[in-house]
């Protein structure tokens, strides 16, 4: 694969990262910066993103994700509650037990999330009790993870600053 990177529908090959349609504007991944071999038109193209995690531990993982990272409630019932990530990506939260999808108690599932200041989420975490990782270098971003009751591993990321 070399350093260049192929986009194929909205993927950077190089890095593994969804890039949108930044890559259009920008002429390089997001991400990594690789410069693409070429463009492919996605098959499907997304207006907005909602990942559904299916939870035995329902409860503990809405107030974890309502409370402890305070974000925005967009749908709430008795076993399906939608969080804003973003102004077009969304992280839902079903009950296990009342759905026709099971949990897979976080293995292999991975919300990487990009931040404006790493440093400074990492400290507000760790003042809420929520043992954020070390900051470690992944695909060429400064990163940190955390995880949510059920086990799901939430990756927070930021280009590296001009400090590293």
């Amino acid at each position: 694969m070399g350093d260049a990177a192929c986009h194929l529908g909205s993927t950077c090959l190089s890095c593994g990262r969804f890039v949108g349609d930044e890559i259009t504007k920008q002429g390089r991944c997001s991400h990594c910066g690789a410069a693409p071999d070429g463009v492919i038109d996605a098959v499907v193209s997304a207006a907005e993103v909602n990942f559904i995690l299916y939870c035995e531990h329902w409860s503990a993982t809405v107030e974890f994700y309502r409370d402890r990272l305070g974000f925005e409630q967009t749908y709430v019932d008795d076993w399906f509650v939608e969080f804003r990530l973003a102004p077009s990506a969304r992280v839902s939260i079903a009950d296990a037990a009342r759905a026709t999808v099971g949990s897979v108690g976080g293995a292999g599932v991975t919300l990487s999330i990009k931040v404006p200041d790493l440093e400074t989420l990492r400290l507000r975490l760790d003042e809420r009790g929520l043992q954020p990782g070390v900051v470690s270098r992944r695909f060429g971003a400064q990163t940190f993870d955390i995880r949510d009751p059920e086990g799901n591993r939430i990756e927070f990321w930021a280009p590296p600053s001009s400090r590293t």
